[in-house]
C-alpha cells in the first residue's frame, strides 16, 4: 500500500494527466476490491469458535486496522474521482479555448477582408443598379411611344426578376431564398 499511496498522493497533489490519474484509480479501485473480499475473509475467521480468546482479539485488532485501511483507501478512491473530473472539465475547457481562438482567428479575417472588399463592391453593385434603372427607364419610354403598335411585344421585362439575394431572419442570419 506504502507504494499505492505514494502514488496517491502524488496525484493528488501533483500535476498529474488524466491518463496517469486514471491508472491510479484504476489501481486505487483494483486494491479496494481486493481488500474489501479479504476484509470478509477476515470477520470470518475472527469469528471462527475454535480460536482461543487471545487469538479472535488478535484477529480483531488486525481485522479493526484493516477497516479503517479499507476506509482510508476508499476516501481516496473519492478524492482521486473528484481530481479526475477536475481534470478532465480543465482539459475539456482548454479545447473549447483553442477551438474559440481559432474561430475568432477566423471571423476577425473575414471581418478584415469584409472591410477591404466592402466599398469596391457596393460600389460596383450600386453601378449595376443604375444601370438596371436606366435600362429600365428607356425599356419604359419605348414601349409607350414607338412599340405599342408591335403585335407580339412582350412589353417591360424585369431583368432583376431573377436574382435572388440572402434576407436576413429575426435572428440576423441571412438564408437564400427558394427559387
Amino acid at each position: 500500500m506504502d507504494s499505492l499511496g505514494q502514488k496517491i498522493a502524488s496525484a493528488l497533489t501533483g500535476n498529474p494527466t488524466v491518463s496517469e490519474l486514471g491508472v491510479v484509480l484504476g489501481e486505487a479501485v483494483d486494491t479496494l476490491n481486493r481488500k474489501t473480499a479479504l476484509l470478509q475473509d477476515m470477520e470470518a475467521a475472527t469469528l471462527d469458535p475454535l480460536l482461543s480468546t487471545d487469538e479472535a482479539r488478535q484477529k480483531r485488532g488486525a481485522l479493526e486496522d484493516e477497516r479503517f485501511n479499507l476506509a482510508r483507501l476508499q476516501s481516496s478512491v473519492t478524492a482521486l474521482d473528484t481530481r479526475l473530473d477536475e481534470l478532465q472539465k480543465a482539459e475539456r475547457i482548454e479545447k473549447e479555448r483553442a477551438a474559440f481562438e481559432l474561430a475568432l482567428e477566423r471571423q476577425v479575417a473575414a471581418a478584415e477582408r469584409l472591410r477591404e472588399r466592402y466599398p469596391v463592391l457596393a460600389t460596383e453593385l450600386a453601378s449595376i443598379l443604375q444601370e438596371c434603372r436606366e435600362a429600365d427607364r428607356l425599356a419604359a419610354n419605348l414601349t409607350g411611344k414607338h412599340c405599342a403598335g408591335l403585335a407580339g411585344w412582350p412589353g417591360i421585362v424585369d431583368p432583376l426578376a431573377g436574382v435572388k439575394l440572402p434576407m436576413p431572419d429575426a435572428a440576423r442570419r441571412y438564408h437564400w431564398p427558394i427559387r
